[in-house]
């Protein structure tokens, strides 16, 4: 079944005039959340391999194991703790957030190393020539000369049986594949900083490793606390919705839409996207019956690398919609994608 969005005429109003000319009232916002998960369904947009194959990325329960993890579905390393803010930062989503503490998992924690690792650990079976995209948030304390900046995020490919990997810790087994990217980090806690790894699985994989950290790149502490307020958020493994391309067409049409910041919002979010070459755009908002609400980008050409638009709430006709879920929708000539948000009084 198709998504046919209305018209750009046929804007979303908070207050819908009914027949006889009432008004009709505000539909409940829980109410409207189930409609839309169902219309989610429906309609495909959130489709079975848009699932993450990471458990309890968003650090909402359970502690990590301290060293290596020798299973799937926990989180294992140095030495991290949940926790529910810190340092004046909030957790991106959810009640919770990982912070990164020390470099080493043996003794009080601290050690000559360099980075706070913390790994999950993913049977590999079903992703075996698939494209992966992993995905983070980090954020940090605003600090001082001596406060480290760097995080770095990493999918690693593996042969041999999952309970062997913490069999040499710390050190860790050498793996047929690997992807990383890094961030170093402004000085303002109250902006998340998203990293993204594209990853093509090995055939040969019998497992991944999703690896996060948190990197001494200014000032190598040798006793703890060696990081003072540096947190993740929120990790990902999704199937690469931009997969599956004609043969011949390369990484560079690919498009990646980021998730809207903040989400929830009130009043405005922004909301980002990356390409990897100029191309034209239409970037939309659309209610939860498939109607357009703002139309944000009509088709302009749009430069390589990451670029930011604010939605202040408001329709096409200048008026502030009401709260509930609304769609973002990127589209080029070849691909589509889609996001929800979620405005609150």
């Amino acid at each position: 079944m198709n998504w046919s969005p209305e018209k750009p005429g046929a804007v979303h109003r908070c207050d819908d005039v009914q027949p006889g000319g009432g008004i009709m009232k505000r539909k409940n916002v829980g109410t409207e959340l189930l409609r839309v998960l169902s219309f989610v369904l429906v309609l495909g947009i959130y489709h079975s391999t848009l699932a993450n194959e990471l458990v309890n990325g968003g650090f909402e329960g359970g502690a990590p194991v301290i060293g290596l993890p020798d299973q799937v579905a926990i989180w294992g390393g140095d030495y991290t703790s949940i926790v529910v803010s810190g340092n004046g930062i909030a957790p991106l989503e959810g009640d919770r957030m990982l912070s990164f503490d020390n470099t080493f998992w043996g003794n009080d924690g601290a050690g000559p190393a360099h980075s706070s690792d913390i790994w999950q650990l993913v049977d590999a079976e079903s992703l075996r020539g698939e494209s992966v995209v992993l995905r983070a948030y980090f954020n940090r304390v605003a600090g001082d000369d001596f406060t480290d900046t760097q995080f770095y995020l990493a999918v690693h490919a593996f042969v041999g049986n999952i309970d062997a990997f913490d069999d040499h810790d710390p050190l860790i087994p050498p793996s047929i594949e690997t992807e990383n990217a890094d961030v170093l980090t402004d000085a303002d806690p109250g902006s998340w900083e998203e990293v993204i790894v594209a990853f093509d699985v090995p055939e040969n994989a019998d497992y991944l490793g999703i690896s996060a950290s948190a990197f001494e790149n200014i000032q190598n502490d040798t006793s703890g606390p060696e990081f003072d307020g540096h947190y993740v958020d929120n990790i990902t493994l999704e199937l690469d919705e931009s997969s599956g391309a004609p043969p011949g067409e390369t990484m560079a049409s690919r498009i990646v839409l980021h998730e809207p910041y903040p989400n929830p919002f009130n009043p405005r979010t922004t909301v980002s996207f990356s390409v990897e070459r100029a191309v034209a755009i239409r970037l939309s908002v659309f209610d939860i019956a498939g109607r357009l609400v703002r139309m944000l980008h009509d088709g302009e050409i749009v430069q390589p690398g990451r670029n930011d638009m604010v939605w202040p709430g408001i329709d096409n006709n200048g008026r502030r919609v009401c709260s509930g879920l609304y769609f973002i929708h990127l589209e080029t000539d070849d691909q589509r994608v889609t996001k929800r948000m979620v405005l609150i009084e």
